[in-house]
């Protein structure tokens, strides 16, 4: 399997604009399409966009009131988080490589700011942002790169600030870049300058990962009593995915989520 490169990568987000950025706003208001599993039915990716999203909400509670904080959204997509975030009553810029998905999240969401930038190359002051989140966005950066990447998330931070990340520590494809859960903490911890206050794991989807629900790659030769099957393991998977954090390591499911709280500057040693 050959990976993707940096600049590839660029010109996948370009093209994945383009392509997944035309979607049909009343059947999938939140473009779950375009950033989530692009080409697969909107009912599987509404059953994935819901428990990222329960996941995402559990770390804002831990951190408590966001109200009039200043939130970098790095990878922000079609804004759904951006929404979230603004309604608990923060500033929120969001970042990211799909041009035609930032000049839409513009019209549609006015009380942000969206600019097209790289998660390797944040161009902000050092310590600019109270918290930085960023959801499936590390994943899809070479490995190469994930170092630098987080490394500008760091430097944008403030002190005492908190960082949310939710990344695959199970897949890798030609634009997929996963680590363990271990190596993702390692990334963020080895220079001593944060701490770990919560770590969850999503997308469990034991179905699925036990074969009983057909891959979502095979839709388009979907019989109806397969859709039908299909859908039925769903409906089921509701109720299930959310007892899985209970009985099931967090390294059983897809993605891992984790929050840090940055508990002094980069800079200090050197002051």
């Amino acid at each position: 399997m050959i990976q993707k490169n940096m600049q590839e990568m660029l010109e996948h987000w370009k093209n994945h604009s383009k392509k997944y950025y035309l979607y049909d706003k009343s059947k999938d208001p939140e473009g779950l399409n375009n950033v989530c599993y692009a080409g697969s039915p909107i009912w599987y990716n509404k059953f994935l966009g819901y428990f990222q999203m329960l996941v995402i909400k559990k770390l804002f509670k831990v951190i408590g009131d966001i109200k009039d904080k200043n939130v970098l959204e790095v990878g922000c997509g079609t804004g759904r988080f951006t929404k979230l975030m603004i309604n608990k009553g923060a500033k929120v810029t969001g970042i990211d490589l799909q041009p035609d998905t930032i000049m839409v999240n513009r019209k549609k969401i006015p009380n942000a700011e969206f600019l097209y930038m790289s998660a390797t190359d944040i161009d902000f002051e050092k310590e600019t942002f109270d918290i930085v989140i960023s959801v499936t966005v590390l994943q899809h950066i070479p490995y190469n790169e994930q170092e630098k990447a987080i490394n500008e998330i760091m430097r944008v931070v403030k002190q005492d600030g908190y960082i949310i990340i939710m990344e695959n520590i199970k897949h890798i494809g030609p634009t997929v870049f996963s680590n363990s859960p271990e190596r993702w903490q390692e990334l963020f911890l080895k220079n001593n300058s944060v701490k770990i206050l919560a770590r969850l794991g999503q997308e469990y989807f034991p179905l699925q990962e036990n074969k009983i629900f057909d891959s979502i790659y095979t839709v388009n030769s979907w019989s109806l009593k397969r859709y039908l099957k299909n859908r039925i393991m769903l409906a089921l998977s509701y109720p299930i995915e959310y007892l899985c954090p209970f009985f099931l390591p967090r390294s059983y499911a897809v993605h891992n989520a984790f929050l840090f709280k940055k508990i002094k500057s980069l800079s200090s040693d050197n002051d």
